[in-house]
């Protein structure tokens, strides 16, 4: 090739090696700018956690029911009932359930049990029913006065009823499973409020702006735009819990 040749081609190719330099750029800014947008993607251990749980509960709330109703049945009425049907009231419910949820609970669970794909939807559901509480929450005359929120009660038992955990809320749940229950939540909470350190302590969504109190002292920018002010308090409330029940111990 002559050198004729070369130098004609050159500006060429260094123009393509540029465009591919933006490109990669745009590319980069565009999944940093995903990242930055990405909310809270709750564990996968804790979601395994909330839906054995949220399980668990029903399962207690449906023999509480049961019995309630057996005991305000008389005699014959719940012999006769008990020979045409001993499990009446569940498989009522069974199949409540199944045209609500699309699905019988057995085969939500042999689906539950054949792959990620289920625990990741369950993931997105879980993280989309906080976003919407919070977007709720900053919408609210307290927060628009500058007023903040705590995360291990917004996270906890003010999300409880929106993940399916509501019935460990009953005053007459079992000691056992209210613990197990506490457990699960305080550690979502605390690994949202880790997610929020991670960032720095705020996170822009189109709603608004969540942060901290500090962060929302110390960045004037922040100001003048809708804000939900959390504070950082689960490890309080775990070390508080774990201190008590050593006590009661």
């Amino acid at each position: 090739m002559s050198n004729e040749g070369i130098q004609t081609d050159f500006p060429q190719r260094l123009k393509a090696d540029r465009l591919d330099l933006l490109s990669l750029k745009q590319e980069l800014l565009l999944r940093h700018q995903l990242a930055e947008w990405r909310f809270f993607p709750p564990p996968e251990d804790i979601v395994r956690e909330i839906l054995r749980l949220s399980d668990k509960l029903v399962d207690n709330h449906l023999d509480y029911e049961t019995a309630q109703e057996e005991d305000e049945l008389e005699g014959e009425e719940i012999n006769e009932l008990a020979d045409k049907d001993p499990g009446w009231f569940r498989e009522v419910f069974n199949e409540v359930s199944e045209i609500l949820f699309h699905g019988s609970k057995e085969s939500q669970r042999e689906d539950f049990g054949n792959g990620t794909e289920s625990i990741s939807y369950y993931q997105s559901l879980v993280g989309e029913r906080i976003y919407n509480h919070l977007a709720r929450l900053c919408r609210s005359a307290y927060a628009k006065q500058g007023g903040s929120f705590s995360i291990r009660e917004e996270l906890t038992g003010e999300i409880a009823g929106k993940i399916g955990m509501g019935l460990y809320l009953r005053l007459d749940q079992n000691d056992d499973l209210r613990q197990e229950c506490d457990r699960a939540l305080v550690y979502l909470a605390l690994s949202f409020q880790n997610w929020l350190i991670e960032r720095k302590e705020v996170y822009v969504a189109p709603w608004g702006i969540i942060c901290t109190p500090d962060t929302s002292e110390t960045q004037p920018h922040l100001l003048g735009q809708p804000r939900l002010i959390m504070t950082l308090d689960v490890k309080e409330f775990v070390t508080e819990t774990m201190g008590s029940a050593g006590q009661s111990g």
